[in-house]
Formats: C-alpha cells, structure tokens, sequence
C-alpha cells in the first residue's frame, strides 16, 4: 500500500471509528476451546486439526436449528428464478469469494439459467485474489457496482458479511431494500441486538430486510472468520440455492455424518511438510482441476491478509514477488483461459478510473495458467500440491522436496458437498501450518495485515489485549490505536503487527 493510500485509510478510520468502540462482536472473541491452538499445532497436531474439525461440525450442526428460515430463501430465490429475474450473492473479501463459489456451483448445476445468478465481489475479480479495500469501506461502491452488474427492481439481492457490517455490503442492501420489490436478504454472524447497538441505523432495522442471523460464535483462531463464520454463510445460501426443500437438511446431515467420522491423519504429514518448505525459503504450487479452483484460491489467497504475508503476484507488479503458495489450473494455457475456466463465465471487469485494480490488464496479471505455474519454476524443484478427484476420492498429492499422497473417499458426496468438505480441510491445513510457523500466538491472529477499516480495529484490539497480559495494564484505545498506526507506516510481509506495537508500547 503507498503511503498516500496508508495516509487516506488511517483518516477515514479515525472518521467512523466510534462503531468499533460499542458492544463486541462474537465473531471477534477468543475461541474457549482453542486457547492452546498455537502450542498444539507445533507440539501435537492430532489434537490440533481433531478439535478445529470438531468446531467446524458444531457449526454445522447448529444450522440444523434454521429450516424455517432456510425455507423461507429457498422460496424468495426459486420465485425470483421461476419469475425470470436474477439472484445477485454479494459480499467482500472472504464473502465474496463464497458468492463467486455459490454461483460456479449454479452454472455447474443448472447451465440453462447460468445468468440468472449473479455474484458480485467487492471491486469486481480481481479482489477474488487481492481485496480492492477502498471499496470494502465505502457503501457509495457498492451501490456503484450493483448498477453496473445489471441489479434491477426485480432482482433479489443475498448479502453476506459475517460481521455484518461491511459498509460496502451494508449501502447495497439500504439501496435495494429502497428499490426492489422483493426484499432484500442480509446475512450475518453476529446478533442484530449487537448490530443495532453499535449503529441504530443498520438497515435490519427497516422491516422490509430480511435478517438471517447464524450463531456461529467465535471464530477457532480469533477473528478468522474465513474460517466458520464463511463456512455457515455459504451453506445457509447454498442450501436453498441448489436444493429442492425436501432435500436441503438431508444433505446438511449426510454432510454432517460424513465429517463426524472423517479421519484426518492422513493429512498431518502434508501439515509439517508444507511447514518445511517455508522454513526452508522454497515456495509451493497448487495444482488442481477446474471444478476445485475457486475452493483452492480462497484458501490460499486468504493466508495473505490474515498472517501477513506476500499476496499472490501480478506480472504487473515491479519487481515481481513470488508468493510463498500460488495456483494454477489445470489444463489452462493462458491467463484469460485460466480466469474462464476458474469462474465458468466471463471476468467481471468494472474499469473504474479511480481504482486501477478493477481494470482488465490488472486482472489479467493474475495469470493461473498450467503454464504460467511451470514457468515459475526456474531451477527444476519446484514443490507442487495437486488436489483432483481421482477414482471416488479427493486425492492430496504433494511433491518436490517432499512426497505425500493422501486419497480421500468421497462416499457419494456431491458436488457441493465437496467444496464444503475441500474448503475445512484446506482451512485446518492452513491455519495449522500458520500456527507451526508462530504466525499467532494461542488463538490470536497476532500477524494480520490492516488493510481495512476492521483489520485496522482488530489489530488494535489484539495489541491491546496483548499489552494488558503482558504488563497488567490495559491502555486507551487512541493510545493503541497511535503505535499500530506507527507500525502499519513500516510493516513487512511476514511481521507481526501486533507483537511490534506491542514492543512500540512497551519501549514509549
């Protein structure tokens, strides 16, 4: 981020700071489960990946408690689809990689209304790899963007946001819920009592919004909501989106069923091998097939805003940087066949002026070609991690410095009942490797990188809590809010913001 971007976030987030300072977010609390987290993934990680899947499946089994609601979208989406209008999924950042998810599944399951379902991720494809965060703060983009993607009167618009008060999100829903005739649908993590109260002008509060709220509670490490806040909000769309009603909570408990007795040992040896390659400085290339891609991409690209590292290159970028894991499609052989087969439609280009993220050469330096992905291999030993289906099962391969293969049965699984199951296993994989590397400390995201209005705020809010158990005494939110800002001037992938202005606080 330049210095006069840095400049312009730290004042906008001084302007609307005051929400952040009432009422606490569930989804921003510890986990009490998984205090130990950081020290169980170097020193036991059976334990580690057993207790984040147990989280996960009492994610799962909670949305058991939702038919009604569930019912209730599942009509507003199949009204809107029978009536010939669009269903447009939006949300930002982690959210909006899910819409992007939800619709693949759509035009993979019904190609004959393909374009009746719309996602639409804050500041258009290219944020499916690095989030445009201008527009994750500013309802005025949201707003800008539903026009452009073609939102009418007629449509019906599914926002999500786990907080549920991305400001991006947030305009789209006040917009539509002035224009439409169906009523727009809001779906969040945290309880609409908590939402009201840190800003009494939330749009759930106007009786023609439709407010779904998920129980997830804390997220297992702290504030990663990628992790089950995302999960519960793509099956609580998903669910209603590609299931007849009679169908959606059997498939929610075959899905259930299959991970109460899933077995993850066969996926640890791939967790301390994938922590070798980084401590050895080398980089990995994920591999997979076309229908796997977009759960790949999430996965790996989140890693760079939630522990702070390099995000994905750009050829575009100088210099270019790699990135310590990348991906690449197979079967791809250029960088507009990549983005076609990654999306199964066209790029969603906005061209925005003021935001050259959203023009087309930018999105494009984003090249997840095969050949791409070989050419990054230079001296021959590239590591490589394939994901496919290969005969019923998942299979997990990785190579170069290390060999391993896991092949996991599916037993009948369907399609998205895989990208579900794809989507827990790569985010335990992740966050343990994370953890292994001391990238958080218990369950505190302590190496994020504040790239947004609520990155900045839980940065904030972590160095705080830190300093307080580390000296006893608990500082004032602006003296904290001044060292994180500091530290944001000079930070560097792979530096923990919070330990630094903690020691900034510590040594003032």
């Amino acid at each position: 981020m330049s210095a006069h971007d840095l400049n312009h976030l730290i004042v906008s987030f001084w302007q609307s700071h005051q929400r952040f300072l009432n009422n606490s977010l569930l989804t921003e609390q510890p986990h009490p489960e998984t205090n130990a987290l950081s020290d169980w993934a170097k020193n036991n990680l059976a334990k580690a990946s057993q207790v984040l899947l147990n989280i996960d499946i009492k994610t799962l089994q909670k949305l058991m408690d939702y038919q009604n609601k569930l019912l209730e979208l599942h009509d507003a989406i199949q009204q809107t689809i029978e009536s010939g209008n669009k269903v447009f999924i939006a949300g930002c950042g982690a959210s909006g990689r899910l819409a992007a998810s939800l619709e693949y599944c759509w035009r993979k399951q019904a190609p004959d209304k393909a374009e009746q379902v719309i996602s639409l991720i804050a500041g258009g494809d290219a944020a499916l790899i690095r989030s445009i965060e201008r527009c994750e703060d500013y309802p005025e983009y949201g707003i800008k963007q539903l026009k452009q993607q073609g939102f009418t009167e007629n449509d019906l618009l599914i926002g999500s946001t786990a907080s549920g008060e991305s400001p991006f999100i947030l305009g789209e829903i006040q917009y539509a819920a002035e224009i439409c005739q169906r009523s727009p649908w809001l779906i969040h993590c945290n309880p609409a009592e908590v939402l009201l109260g840190r800003n009494n002008e939330h749009p759930i509060a106007q009786p023609n919004v439709k407010s779904f709220y998920i129980e997830t509670g804390p997220m297992a490490l702290t504030g990663s909501t990628r992790m089950q806040a995302t999960t519960a909000m793509l099956l609580v769309i998903g669910l209603p989106l590609l299931y007849s009603k009679n169908k959606m909570l059997s498939e929610l408990e075959q899905l259930i069923h299959f991970l109460e007795n899933l077995e993850l040992d066969g996926l640890l040896p791939f967790i301390v091998a994938e922590t070798q390659i980084y401590q050895n400085q080398q980089n990995i290339l994920y591999q997979t097939q076309p229908d796997y891609a977009l759960t790949v991409l999430t996965d790996t690209t989140e890693r760079s805003p939630t522990f702070n590292l390099l995000p994905f290159e750009n050829r575009l970028d100088h210099p270019i940087k790699p990135a310590w894991a990348y991906l690449s499609l197979l079967g791809s052989h250029s960088s507009s066949q990549a983005w076609q087969l990654l999306l199964n439609r066209p790029l969603t280009i906005l061209n925005w002026p003021d935001l050259p993220a959203t023009h087309s050469a930018y999105i494009e330096g984003f090249d997840l070609s095969e050949d791409y992905g070989n050419s990054r291999d230079k001296n021959g030993q590239a590591n490589r991690f394939l994901i496919k289906q290969l005969n019923g099962s998942l299979q997990f391969k990785l190579s170069g410095s290390a060999e391993h293969t896991w092949n996991l049965p599916l037993n009948g699984l369907d399609f998205f009942a895989e990208q579900i199951l794809l989507k827990l296993i790569l985010n335990i994989l992740s966050t343990l490797v994370m953890g292994r590397l001391g990238f958080y400390q218990g369950n505190l995201m302590t190496s994020l990188y504040p790239s947004n209005h609520k990155l900045i705020d839980r940065a904030i809010r972590y160095t705080r809590h830190r300093h307080e158990l580390l000296s006893g005494n608990l500082l004032p939110y602006e003296k904290v809010a001044d060292a994180v800002f500091a530290e944001m001037r000079q930070l560097k992938p792979g530096e923990s913001i919070v330990e630094k202005a903690v020691k900034h606080l510590i040594h003032s």
